[in-house]
């Protein structure tokens, strides 16, 4: 007899149905909590019948079909509920008591199903029992249809569940299961038993027992299996911490709504768990998603707050949600951990010094130093063991950021954050730990994630048996915060990694879902806008700041940085939401700011129109207004009139543009062939190796198209954008060049636009794109010869190879970078300018920025092609969308560089000002030193100063002064937090290379 079938045939003795359930249900829109389940109309259902169909919502009422009379010697009550996807269970009175999941999901195999099917009840809550359903699984699509498979109470008999678990582990310790991926077991005959020789003779026994002897024998397989788990062992020097956890998805194959629903049902799940299992402790992150609880049911809010001050619910990590890492800004990353951190403290009083971040696809540099200079020191994540190329080869490390600033990395070795606790799962994390032998302690995240409720009673079972078994490591259960207590002590037997965390896959999302990205580099923008207008009413008028409106719209555009959401792998439902609630916070804070930028500029000593610097650069620049031309030079948070300076119109002749700094030459094929620097005569294009700007590449969707780039994508089939019409416009200090070119059914408009006294070439494109499966690159071959660019990041810049000649290199083919990539050399350098767009390349001698990528969605396998909708609900970035970019030639100054791209991204404040204000015309604040500017300004949280952000561009440590005419009693520096650290002078402040300062500027009293 096979191992499995052993295993099938004690697990039929464990449960036994006794009763039915008739079963009534109701379809119903949007969100129907327990206490409107009455204004439903509700219609009978069978077992075996479909109910709905893919993301279908439904209460369910079950009645029992005759009266069961509980007595006392009776074996424990079950409910033994499938409905065909995942639900909520609630007693009559509303109590939820625990979520559930269909047997039959996409996720797992045998025998490591997932659904949770079986709810232990007492017996007054049997006759009535209510399910608040949805029709899809933990991974969203549903693979049995919705269709219900059991509703009925049941019975356990407790000898036989024991012996099920009893025996389950001992095979699975016997065949050497193991996971080579997050869902996928198979058997490798490494990880076969070795240490305990007596597991085999016993199962031979058992067997024995079971099928050739009478029922008695029961006693004696127990007692055999008693002695067998109670023997004394002897573990490896390795001590590993399990903590249970079910990593949520607050988006991905289901909509926001939908995840906002599984947190329901995974947290009540956790709780119930807790019942049953003393010793268990679980972890969940994302507060985000606690508080759609609090607001939602606050009943089961106030059940959490009991166990996390209990120490068995662990709050895991400090950010508002598990956030992409890659594209938010200095700012976002900031608020994720403020408000994160806020939440835990108001309604928890607790304080969270660790990142939790198991599937973000890359760190970013920028963060040692966020999360340094805001109270953090430890980071937990796992995603970089599925790097495509170079194995990344440490588990417990010390991560150095761009600007030196360190903390404490450990990548949990099973690399996984969904193990099945099995004695396999023990033996791949000890096979696999790299620095066991010098730091002995490790962490185990167990648990079924994305709507399986975290650990369910099969990993609580295992645990239980082989938490202290001879042969394996020792396992405890404990929280998170505890493993780093005793971790971290190891500190200086780490290795040290310096820069970014580059994750080898999923380049694609540097790019896909266009206009997701451009909103939330929109509102993170506006954002910094309205809160440096609202600061500078509050400072000089008085003006209340509207604190609850910025932390509601924070929250939000914190909430799309999510992972799955801001990098474009959600299914498409998730991204018509976001498109329009992008349109609708951007319309709003747009008349915000309108009204404020118009009451502060008033304030101002000009008359006529009025330009404000609200940035850290000098601002020069020609603006047209009402047909006439204009030119402003203005410092930095200063303001000045707009002045007449004369004109010299040049005519574009020969689609040649030529400003007497830049001499930009446009062929008959719309393709930039030339930019000359010429103050140098230096050549910035490589002639020989000119082609189309524009290439469209041709890739077949796969598994992950929205995530990666399909293999050897650049060898296959492309495209070139045809020119259709070329027109030249000479007009005041502006020269320009439109260029109209069609691709199949899409279109792509660019202006290529030179102004008097600018180097920088700007081009505004405007791309209706409709071509499925590909992705649209603009790309320029350059002359400029360096090993490496400089690419922007949060703050700061950092090296990436141009060549491909060790892995390493060749791994980093798609880079993602902030505003701006840059190749220089010790004479000359180029620079692309992109202040939207974060996927470069910069292989081959080339300038390369990804526009968009239009892959087939997750999902698209359950839409049919004949479908309407099937392009709007399968495919991403199949829209029109306009964006700048720029090129700069420049000599070997970086500064240059960063100043033009501020140029490009932030623009002025002008409006007309019909009578002096009694602000005198200076500016506002001053720093002394060229490489150290004020990034950010806004209102302190506690209402007593102003906050500014500095950052040092150069990446050397220097000293200046911060001048200004703002009247203050006190100057604090704090941490990134707004903790007052220690009361400064703002004169020979030092700045670090890459160091960002938070100053505090304390309002003097009235």
């Amino acid at each position: 007899m096979s191992r499995e079938r052993l295993l099938h045939y004690v697990s039929k003795k464990v449960y036994t149905p006794l009763v039915s359930y008739d079963i009534q249900f109701a379809l119903y829109k949007g969100d129907i909590p327990f206490s409107k389940i009455d204004t439903l109309s509700f219609k009978a259902i069978q077992v075996g019948e479909v109910w709905g169909t893919l993301f279908d919502r439904a209460w369910f009422r079950l009645s029992l079909k005759e009266m069961y009379h509980h007595k006392e010697n009776d074996l424990p009550l079950v409910l033994m509920l499938d409905i065909g996807g995942e639900g909520l269970v609630y007693d009559h009175v509303g109590f939820a008591m625990m979520g559930i999941t269909n047997k039959m999901s996409s996720y797992g195999i045998p025998p490591d199903k997932p659904g949770k099917w079986i709810v232990p009840v007492t017996d007054d809550k049997i006759q009535t029992i209510y399910i608040d359903a949805s029709c899809n699984d933990l991974f969203g699509y549903v693979q049995n249809g919705g269709r219900i498979q059991h509703a009925e109470l049941g019975c356990v008999h407790p000898r036989w569940h024991k012996i099920f678990y009893d025996l389950e582990v001992l095979i699975d310790w016997e065949l050497g299961i193991s996971e080579t991926g997050n869902h996928q077991p198979s058997r490798t005959a490494e990880q076969k038993i070795a240490n305990n020789p007596h597991v085999t003779p016993l199962l031979n026994d058992i067997e024995n027992m079971l099928f050739t002897s009478n029922e008695p024998l029961i006693f004696e397989i127990e007692r055999r299996l008693d002695t067998f788990y109670k023997s004394p062992s002897k573990h490896t020097s390795l001590d590993i911490i399990a903590t249970g956890h079910a990593h949520l998805d607050i988006a991905w194959m289901w909509s926001i709504e939908e995840g906002r629903r599984k947190a329901r049902r995974t947290f009540t799940t956790a709780l119930s768990m807790m019942d049953r299992y003393p010793k268990y402790i679980f972890g969940a992150s994302q507060y985000q998603l606690f508080d759609w609880i609090r607001q939602d049911y606050p009943q089961l809010f106030s059940r959490i707050r009991d166990r996390v001050q209990e120490g068995r619910f662990e709050l895991q990590g400090v950010f508002w949600v598990e956030s992409d890492l890659n594209i938010p800004s200095l700012e976002s990353l900031i608020r994720q951990i403020y408000y994160g951190r806020q939440f835990t403290k108001h309604y928890f009083n607790k304080d969270i010094n660790f990142v939790w971040e198991p599937d973000v696809f890359g760190l970013s540099g920028a963060l040692p130093q966020i999360l340094i200079k805001s109270g953090v020191r430890f980071i937990c994540s796992q995603k970089l063991s599925q790097n495509k190329i170079n194995p990344f080869p440490y588990h417990s490390f010390k991560w150095e950021g761009i600007d030196g600033s360190m903390v404490m990395v450990h990548h949990f070795p099973e690399e996984t954050y969904d193990s099945r606790m099995r004695p396999a799962s023990v033996l791949k994390l000890f096979h696999q730990y790299k620095e066991k032998d010098t730091i002995p302690h490790a962490l185990m995240v167990f648990g079924i994630g994305d709507g399986g409720g975290g650990p369910g009673e099969e990993h609580l079972e295992r645990y239980n048996r082989i938490c202290n078994i001879d042969g394996l490591p020792k396992i405890s259960m404990n929280r998170v915060s505890h493993f780093i207590d005793i971790w971290s002590k190891d500190v200086d037997k780490m290795s040290n990694v310096k820069g970014e965390l580059y994750f080898e896959r999923h380049q694609g999302t540097y790019t896909t879902e266009v206009l997701n990205k451009i909103g939330n580099e929109t509102m993170e923008r506006l954002l910094n806008q309205y809160e440096q207008l609202s600061a500078w009413l509050w400072y000089f008028e008085g003006v209340p700041v509207d604190q609850i409106y910025l932390d509601q719209t924070w929250k939000e555009v914190l909430l799309y940085q999510f992972h799955d959401i801001l990098p474009g792998s959600s299914i498409m439902p998730v991204y018509h939401s976001t498109r329009k609630r992008y349109r609708e916070l951007i319309l709003e804070l747009t008349k915000r700011i309108e009204k404020s930028m118009n009451l502060f500029i008033h304030k101002l000593s000009s008359q006529g129109w009025t330009v404000f610097n609200p940035t850290g650069w000098i601002k020069k620049d020609w603006i047209k207004i009402d047909q006439q031309w204009f030119y402003y030079e203005v410092a930095p948070f200063a303001w000045n009139t707009l002045s007449n300076k004369q004109i010299k119109t040049k005519k574009v002749i020969e689609n040649i543009l030529n400003n007497g700094l830049v001499k930009v030459t446009i062929n008959h094929q719309g393709v930039i062939e030339s930019i000359i620097k010429l103050d140098t005569m230096d050549e910035m294009i490589d002639k020989n190796r000119l082609q189309s700007m524009w290439i469209v590449y041709h890739e077949l969707a796969e598994e992950y198209a929205a995530w990666d780039f399909a293999d050897h994508y650049r060898q296959g089939q492309k495209g070139y954008p045809k020119i259709r019409s070329i027109e030249t416009i000479t007009e005041g200090p502006l020269q320009q060049i439109l260029i109209h070119y069609d691709y199949q059914s899409s279109m792509i408009l660019m202006t290529v636009s030179l102004y008097d006294d600018s180097p920088l070439i700007k081009i505004t494109c405007s791309v209706d794109w409709h071509e499925t499966n590909t992705s649209l690159k603009f790309q320029i071959p350059i002359t400029v010869h360096s090993d490496y660019a400089t690419c922007h990041m949060q703050y700061g810049n950092i090296h990436r190879p141009t060549h491909s000649e060790d892995s390493y290199a060749a791994a980093k083919d798609e880079i993602y970078a902030h505003q701006f990539v840059d190749i220089s050399n010790e004479h000359c350098g180029i620079a692309m300018i992109v202040p939207q767009k974060y996927g470069y390349r910069v292989k081959d001698q080339s300038l390369e920025v990804t526009i968009l990528r239009s892959q087939k969605k997750n999902g698209s396998e359950l839409g049919f092609m004949e479908d309407s909708d099937y392009l709007e609900m399968h495919y991403g970035d199949l829209v029109a969308h306009t964006f700048t970019m720029g090129i700069l030639p420049h000599p070997h100054d970086l500064l240059l560089v960063e100043q033009y791209a501020d140029q490009l991204k932030n623009e002025v404040w002008i409006t007309h000002n019909e009578s002096r204000g009694s602000l005198e015309m200076c500016p506002l604040l001053q720093l002394t030193s060229p490489y150290v500017t004020i990034e950010s300004i806004k209102v302190s949280y506690d209402k007593q100063g102003l906050i500014l952000r500095l950052i040092e561009h150069s990446g050397h440590s220097c000293s200046f002064d911060v001048l200004t005419s703002l009247r203050y009693s006190d100057v604090w520096l704090c941490d990134m937090q707004e903790v007052m650290l220690q009361k400064i002078n703002m004169e020979h402040l030092q700045i670090k290379g890459y160091e960002v300062l938070t100053l505090k500027l304390i309002k003097e009293s009235n």
